[in-house]
């Protein structure tokens, strides 16, 4: 999944709101879903989802599950635009 967004260079994925793996502006199930799909991967699995990598060491472990939690249920902030995956 390429996201892109206010704030983000064409190709690129944007970090205006961690753990908002689904682009819409908050942190909710939806998102941690996609977290657990990512879950024990590292970058180049099949499974792998850059913005699960919340510590950005390449793999998506429990580090990135603590700092994920920590952002659950929360909102972003004002300057969020959601996005959404190309079709």
């Amino acid at each position: 999944v390429l996201l892109s967004g206010k704030g983000a260079e064409p190709g690129t994925i944007p970090d205006l709101c961690p753990g908002d793996l689904d682009g819409d502006c908050d942190v909710d199930f939806d998102d941690f879903f996609l977290f657990a799909d990512a879950f024990g991967s590292v970058e180049g699995d099949a499974n792998w989802n850059p913005l699960a990598d919340m510590d950005k060491d390449g793999d998506v472990d429990f580090d990135d599950f603590f700092l994920f939690a920590d952002t659950f249920g929360k909102p972003c902030g004002e300057d969020c635009v959601p996005v959404s995956a190309p079709d």
